[in-house]
């Protein structure tokens, strides 16, 4: 009788913890879905830690990332700070991370993201990849047009990648470009200015 009490205080002190945990996490994401949320909805110029905040929008997006199976982590210098619209900096990460989602891997496969932020010619550098299905050499002069999609019959509507180029050249003032090899996944490469307004 004994072990056996002792026995269901173990598994009730280890379900404790699991929703202990759990819970935290919970906290965690819906701190960041709120954060992500009001940024995008106001595009209010602030200083703020890009590394930071750029956590907290790959938080935000790990429910649809845990469906996948894909690995994403971030390198790179720590304490950036940058006065600039958060919101649009979420919206950027967030569609890259959906562009690779869609156009970067077959059902079932799983990958690697990773952004690496540092600093180039007193810019901040955002440095995108993926190691998906690349992006095949004719298509790439093509992607950042309006509409253009390979990916139409899975809800591909060809603006993703379009939203990225305006928000990064003309609401940002800042360079994007690819680098891609059919097979090895691809590269994005983006350069900010470190102070907006």
């Amino acid at each position: 009788k004994r072990s056996l009490l002792n026995h269901y205080t173990e598994l009730a002190s280890e379900g404790t913890q699991l929703i202990l945990s759990n819970l935290e996490r919970a906290a965690e994401l819906v701190h960041s879905f709120k954060q992500v949320a009001v940024d995008q909805t106001q595009s209010e110029l602030r200083f703020f830690d890009v590394r930071h905040y750029l956590e907290e929008v790959m938080l935000s997006l790990s429910p649809q990332l845990r469906q996948t199976s894909h690995a994403w982590f971030i390198t790179g210098d720590e304490s950036i700070m940058i006065q600039s619209y958060p919101g649009l900096l979420a919206q950027i990460l967030t569609n890259l991370v959906t562009n690779s989602l869609l156009h970067g891997y077959g059902p079932g496969e799983a990958g690697k993201l990773s952004l690496h932020l540092g600093l180039e010619a007193g810019q901040l550098l955002l440095l995108y990849r993926d190691d998906g299905q690349g992006i095949p050499l004719v298509d790439q002069p093509r992607i950042f047009e309006p509409f253009f999609t390979t990916a139409r019959d899975r809800g591909g509507t060809g603006l993703g990648l379009s939203i990225l180029y305006n928000l990064v050249v003309q609401n940002l003032k800042g360079e994007i470009t690819l680098q891609s090899q059919p097979g090895e996944g691809v590269q994005f490469k983006i350069l900010l200015p470190l102070e907006q307004g």
